[in-house]
């Protein structure tokens, strides 16, 4: 059974809200300061004409939302409660201003920007006012009156460790806003019912969970477990995935990783969605566009670093300037991968070994996984190079190319592949990138199951708020020298 992926609700207009909000406060403060003298939309028979400062705050508001996305004002465990709600508005629209004052300052010839003072500041006052009226008052209670008549509630299941998953039905009943009506659950680790506990309880098997979610119009499914080996949460995940539109993992187990994510949080409990990311159906053609045009600006802008580098590595060593590597990518195909050339000598043995350590790792999930580079091979240019990713330059032909993209799971060596289970090959559905979420969180300590997890959760959550932030991310763990070399 195919399930259709939804957007949760509060979500969608929360934010359209913003999106109107910031667009209106800037449009109003224009038109006070400057009324009568200016129209802020020219109307006609035939077109609708924007002034130019006002057409590109429309573009420039979304990154209001980007900001708010990132202080988790999306989250429901924040929305609902305002106080923090409340200090993450402050603190996005803060960054926001900032941002725009600041180019405002660097652009000052430019047409895009107002330069008058008394506009930013009427759109500083208008819109925070605007945001806390809407957020921290109107929106909480509509939200509650949603939750109160039942409007808004999901059905809920609960499969996993029994005391977990009791732990998990304590904390969805004490938080109603959470709009989860818990119905069932569905041990895999007992087969004893708990008395006073008004709901259906069974142990877990596929046949069970379906029949009870279509007799419930049960539409939301929570994982909760720790006894569980990752391979088998991920089947789990995959087999509720097939039943409702909503899947959620809440695991203590992966705390670790849930504080280097924007997830939502139960009270205590770290949750993971991993039900489709309703954005891809039409996300996977603009970030197409997107990847082509970024990579060639790049390319442009970082050719004369190419030839500079071109020199260096030619000085440094004989050899090629770009090398080949293979690589697997979407669905196991492979691809001529494209480096500049950090180091001398050949790579045979080099794989060779590779494959050994490789094997000995995934084995043993308690290593923290690191490059396996042999040191005493680098070229001093080679060095410098690696430690600040400019020999991964070429990699944006492989983009341009479409054998990757600039954000998904890294490209793996077909050494790499042949000894990856099943489920670890479930993070090449999509096309490999250039950067990705473990290559960003790596940096704190993540195993081989950590950086498979974390791909798959990117897969499922892939969204243009998401790759901005890994983009983001990845250019400051550049800039900070902390590239893995």
């Amino acid at each position: 059974m195919i399930i259709k992926p939804k957007y949760a609700w509060y979500k969608v207009v929360l934010f359209v809200t913003d999106i109107l909000i910031i667009n209106f406060s800037f449009a109003l403060s224009m038109r006070i300061r400057f009324a009568p003298d200016i129209d802020i939309i020219y109307l006609t028979w035939t077109r609708i004409q924007l002034i130019p400062s006002v057409s590109f705050f429309i573009i420039f508001s979304f990154l209001t939302t980007i900001i708010f996305h990132y202080m988790g004002l999306y989250r429901i465990n924040i929305i609902t409660r305002r106080a923090p709600h409340f200090t993450g508005i402050i603190k996005s629209l803060s960054i926001t201003f900032v941002i725009y004052i600041l180019a405002q300052f660097l652009l000052k010839q430019s047409h895009l920007f107002t330069t008058s003072r008394a506009v930013i500041i009427m759109w500083i006052l208008i819109s925070t006012l605007l945001f806390l009226l809407i957020r921290i008052i109107i929106y909480p209670t509509l939200h509650n009156f949603l939750i109160k008549s039942g409007t808004t509630m999901k059905n809920l299941m609960i499969i996993g460790d029994k005391e977990l998953c009791l732990y998990t039905l304590d904390i969805i009943k004490n938080h109603p806003e959470y709009g989860l009506n818990p119905v069932s659950l569905l041990f895999i680790d007992s087969d004893l019912v708990v008395p006073k506990i008004n709901l259906i309880q069974s142990v877990y098997n596929v046949e069970t969970a379906e029949r009870i979610v279509k007799e419930n119009n049960i539409t939301h499914i929570i994982i909760a477990t720790e006894s569980l080996e990752t391979a088998k949460i991920i089947k789990l995940v995959g087999e509720a995935s097939q039943l409702v539109p909503f899947v959620e993992l809440t695991s203590l187990i992966y705390t670790r990783l849930s504080r280097l994510l924007n997830i939502e949080w139960y009270s205590d409990l770290p949750v993971f969605p991993f039900n489709k990311s309703p954005y891809y159906r039409w996300y996977k053609y603009f970030k197409r566009f997107f990847d082509v045009i970024f990579s060639c600006l790049i390319l442009m802008v970082l050719s004369p670093v190419l030839f500079f580098c071109y020199g260096a590595v030619k000085i440094s060593s004989p050899g090629p300037f770009i090398i080949r590597q293979t690589r697997v990518g979407k669905n196991g195909r492979k691809f001529s991968f494209y480096k500049i050339r950090s180091m001398k000598g050949t790579t045979v043995k080099k794989d060779n070994q590779r494959h050994k350590i490789y094997q000995e790792f995934i084995n043993n999930e308690d290593h923290i996984l690191k490059k396996v580079v042999d040191s005493s091979r680098l070229t001093w240019i080679g060095k410098i190079m690696r430690k600040s990713a400019l020999d991964e330059i070429p990699q944006l032909f492989n983009v341009v190319k479409g054998d990757m993209s600039l954000v998904g799971p890294r490209p793996c060596l077909p050494q790499e592949y042949e000894v990856y289970d099943k489920w670890h090959r479930k993070r090449y559905e999509i096309t490999p990138g250039c950067t990705g979420i473990w290559q960003v969180v790596k940096h704190k300590g993540t195993s081989f199951s950590d950086t498979v997890l974390l791909d798959i959760y990117y897969i499922n959550k892939v969204s243009p708020w998401l790759d901005i932030q890994l983009v983001v991310q990845t250019i400051w763990i550049i800039l900070m020298g902390k590239v893995d070399a």
